[in-house]
């Protein structure tokens, strides 16, 4: 009988793209484990996705007037939204038995996000967390990052 091969499931994300690769033991290099990366929302910036001016207040003389901020940072918000669909996406992998290890690679705030989002299979299965932004690499230049960053079992 076959024993089966531990995998690793590496997520290097940002706020915006996330790149899921998986390592098997007993070969070499990492591999794609999704053929198109996650695409995040169109971005726009804050001003832009207020539907109309931001609302005018009065000091209390009454005789200056204030702009409001906007109480939503939509461009946060919708970093927060992307790093759900990539924590779902690994919830539904962990369940399924997918792989055994998870790795995290990625900017502070996006490591924090998709931490907050794991679900207890994916949690339980998470051994290594990395902060630094390495999502604008090649595939083979990834590989070679992953590798220096995880040493594979």
């Amino acid at each position: 009988m076959l024993a089966n091969k531990r995998t690793i499931w590496a997520v290097v994300a940002d706020g915006a793209r996330a790149h899921i690769l998986e390592h098997v033991e007993g070969q070499t290099g990492w591999r794609a484990v999704f053929a198109h990366d996650f695409a995040a929302p169109a971005r726009a910036h804050t001003s832009q996705a207020m539907s109309d001016r931001q609302g005018r207040a009065f000091d209390s003389t009454g005789s200056a007037r204030h702009a409001l901020q906007p109480r939503t940072d939509w461009q946060r918000q919708t970093k927060r939204v992307f790093a759900s669909q990539v924590a779902e996406a690994l919830n539904e992998a962990a369940r399924d038995e997918a792989f055994q290890d998870l790795v995290l690679v990625a900017p502070a705030k996006a490591l924090g996000d998709l931490r907050a989002q794991l679900g207890k299979a994916a949690k339980a299965k998470l051994v290594l967390e990395r902060t630094g932004e390495f999502t604008h690499l090649a595939e083979h230049a990834l590989s070679a990052e992953l590798d220096r960053i995880v040493t594979p079992a």
